[in-house]
């Protein structure tokens, strides 16, 4: 991601991306914006010495599959006299993953989470604090 046109509050350029891959796989990330004021995201900043209570900055990030990393799938046929029968067979993958990342608008401080379920999200570790 380049020439994004959002700034911090303080004036800064925004990150390009929190992180570049994500358990060996890459990921593409949308550009920053505010996070919305209504909504399920907690708006107080986890580091201690900020403790910023307000709206952020998010992104979203899709991981993509390795090249070469397929899904099994059935493709259903029929015969000439209509019985139907499935055959198996590898269809490249498609992304599966997609990552959340919040910034606190006031220390920067950048945390992420992985979508696991429809309504749980585990955190992902970006072996950085605060990335600038």
């Amino acid at each position: 991601m380049t020439g994004l046109s959002l700034v911090w509050d303080a004036g800064r350029d925004l990150p390009a991306a929190p992180i570049e891959e994500h358990a060996g796989r890459t990921v593409t990330w949308e550009a920053w914006r505010r996070t919305p004021s209504t909504t399920h995201i907690q708006s107080v900043c986890e580091q201690a010495d900020c403790l910023y209570v307000g709206s952020g900055w998010m992104t979203v990030g899709t991981v993509h599959p390795l090249d070469g990393d397929t899904i099994e799938r059935t493709v259903r046929r029929r015969t000439r006299s209509g019985r139907q029968y499935g055959v198996v067979d590898d269809a490249p993958a498609y992304p599966l993953r997609t990552l959340f990342a919040f910034a606190c608008a006031r220390c920067h401080h950048v945390t992420a989470y992985e979508m696991a379920a429809a309504d749980r999200f585990e955190p992902v570790s970006l072996d950085q604090g605060v990335l600038f």
